[in-house]
């Protein structure tokens, strides 16, 4: 399955929509303003009607238990950190997300249900900004984000092999959840166009299979993604396009520069008429 997470508000709010196959499936929201504690943020993933399907809960008995050993992970194996439960609309625990680090060099991202872990590789590569996720070592799916963003706006193009589909709405909070962790700009109301071209390597680099796509979802959908990331995006100021603002920009200055002639003008006929 190919999930569509689209945000579609980032001022005021962090709201969500989630498209399978142009079908809407999901809402959700994130919290926005930055709180500064923990536990009062959360993200909620709503069916279209709006009734809860998940929900976080931060996890303060297990956050503390886990800080609470400075590199914990060079004696365990492995230390947790900003853990969050994920509930039903009962309450009821179904698993949880959360980073960890297995060694200095090793960090992953996680998600736990049952007994069963989810693990994702995060990387970004020019354009494009990729988790890839293992279970077992296997490579089951791929998030991939488009590091060109207007108005705050993310996206992800989220690719779940079939056997996985009925864990959908736990990848669809998942991104989500990504969303709110690295990319929330809380706070901000800034209105423009942000483009970032960046790389990043590091211990599991070597996680992200640039082939999962074509592989897995043929070529038709590698050349989909492909121009979804390399899409042109026309730079903006404001609600201004560039050509918009540098037009307006330079018919100020003209307008300015026209004014400070008429002055010295003014003064100079003026300085001439009392003898100066």
């Amino acid at each position: 399955m190919i999930l569509d997470v689209r945000q579609v508000t980032s001022a005021g709010s962090n709201q969500f929509e989630v498209f399978g196959n142009g079908t809407l499936f999901f809402k959700g929201n994130a919290t926005w303003f930055p709180m500064g504690v923990d536990k009062n943020n959360k993200v909620i993933l709503t069916d279209p009607n709006g009734n809860i399907v998940f929900q976080t809960k931060y996890s303060m008995i297990d956050n503390l238990a886990e800080s609470s050993v400075p590199f914990k992970y060079l004696i365990d194996g492995e230390q947790k950190f900003s853990q969050y439960q994920v509930v039903d609309a009962s309450g009821n625990e179904v698993g949880a997300f959360y980073d960890v680090k297995k060694s200095f060099l090793d960090s992953r991202l996680c998600i736990s249900f049952g007994d069963r872990i989810i693990y994702g590789y995060d990387r970004e590569l020019g354009y494009r900004e990729v988790v890839s996720l293992y279970e077992n070592d296997v490579q089951i799916g791929q998030i991939t984000r488009s590091q060109k963003v207007v108005d705050n706006l993310d996206r992800y193009i989220v690719h779940i092999l079939p056997q996985y589909d009925a864990l959908l709405p736990l990848f669809a909070m998942f991104t989500i959840f990504y969303d709110y962790s690295y990319h929330n700009n809380s706070g901000q109301f800034v209105k423009g166009t942000y483009i970032s071209k960046t790389y990043t390597y590091d211990y599991n680099s070597k996680k992200y299979n640039k082939n999962f796509i074509r592989n897995n979802f043929g070529e038709q959908e590698h050349e989909r993604l492909e121009a979804f990331i390399n899409r042109k995006v026309e730079m903006k100021v404001g609600n201004l396009t560039m050509k918009q603002f540098w037009i307006i920009f330079g018919v100020c200055w003209g307008v300015a520069i026209v004014v400070a002639i008429m002055v010295l003008m003014f003064v100079a006929v003026l300085s001439g008429g009392f003898g100066f």
